[in-house]
């Protein structure tokens, strides 16, 4: 183990599942891998969504706090997990020149935050400059940026211009978590993603141009879309299910996990989870950015094209080894170790 002392920053609520989180264990369990000293310090601001959003975008007003802890704790690696906290990187490195700091990119967060912008209005333009100001001096201060996908380094790489040489690729890694199916026989198609804006919009679409036009149900699962889905609860063959801790044996009973995901950007964490249940795919092209393409995944562009690959599944196959085999192969948690030897191979 590494005698270096680690400071792991990050944004999360608590009892909050996403694929963001999801992640967010992964790199954890990454720095304890090679030291055995790693802080954790949790910005997260319990303030509501939309001002929480625009304080992490200030986290530089932290800064004394993130100071204080790199004093006390003689810290000689800040891992940030989340490429918005630019502004506070730059404060840091002139306070202690020497300190190495890696940048993690869940995805590019100026074009979720344009997108943002493009759907809800005027009140997100603010955010979405905060984000290109933290985003790009993360991309200049840090010692080294780490993506989840080629496809987000190069946007990345084209909007701010930072040195190649400082990036590496790390997909997402999942504990394995497979559980064979039990229970009836109640065929249904599966989506599942937490109350964001572009799993909302997904969801809406399914419910609205899919669903009718197939003869199967849907599940929607995920943190808060109960809420958000309020107004859909009396639809005919539609569930619709918030948190749960049971989202294995959801996944376990599906026979199909569908994601018609239009906007966003980054590896969706939801479809590495189909992968490890052995499920077939029915989704859009950018829900698999980052992933391999294999038969089991079938990419649609149109809802005729939705409709005609739905109505065509063996909906009595709910299996396929192809799914499972690529998870294990590429997209499990046992893999960490092949990226990384030690904890300086990852901040140098």
């Amino acid at each position: 183990m590494s005698e270096n002392n680690v400071l792991f920053v990050y944004n999360q609520e608590s009892n909050y599942s996403s694929g963001g989180t999801a992640v967010t264990s992964q790199n954890i369990l990454l720095l304890k891998m090679f030291s055995d000293n790693v802080i954790l310090c949790n910005l997260k601001s319990n303030r509501g969504k939309a001002l929480s959003a625009l304080l992490l975008r200030l986290s530089f007003i932290q800064y004394k706090k993130i100071k204080k802890i790199i004093i006390k704790n003689n810290i000689t690696h800040i891992f940030f997990n989340y490429s918005v906290y630019g502004i506070l990187i730059k404060k840091i490195k002139k306070f202690r020149k020497n300190i190495n700091i890696i940048s993690y990119f869940h995805n590019c967060e100026a074009l979720y935050m344009h997108d943002q912008f493009k759907r809800q209005g005027l009140p997100f333009y603010f955010l979405y400059v905060l984000t290109i100001l933290n985003e790009s001096a993360a991309c200049k201060y840090s010692d080294k940026c780490i993506f989840i996908t080629e496809e987000d380094k190069n946007e990345i790489n084209r909007r701010y211009k930072f040195p190649l040489k400082k990036s590496n690729i790390l997909p997402v890694l999942l504990n394995d978590k497979y559980a064979s199916r039990v229970g009836d026989d109640n065929f249904y198609l599966l989506f599942f993603g937490s109350a964001f804006f572009a799993n909302i919009e997904a969801a809406e679409y399914l419910i609205k141009e899919i669903l009718p036009n197939i003869p199967y149900s849907i599940v929607i699962a995920g943190t808060n879309m109960d809420k958000a889905l309020a107004k859909y609860n009396n639809i005919e063959n539609l569930k619709i299910i918030g948190f749960t801790e049971e989202l294995n044996k959801l996944f376990a009973g599906a026979s199909v996990f569908i994601a018609p995901i239009f906007s966003g950007s980054g590896m969706k964490v939801k479809i590495a989870e189909a992968l490890m249940h052995g499920k077939k795919i029915i989704c859009s092209e950018k829900a698999i950015i980052g992933y391999e393409k294999i038969s089991s995944i079938i990419v649609c562009k149109s809802t005729n094209e939705y409709i005609t690959a739905i109505n065509n599944i063996d909906v009595n196959k709910i299996f396929y080894q192809e799914s499972r085999d690529l998870f294990l192969k590429k997209y499990s948690i046992d893999n960490l170790q092949y990226y990384y030897k030690s904890i300086d191979e990852i901040f140098n």
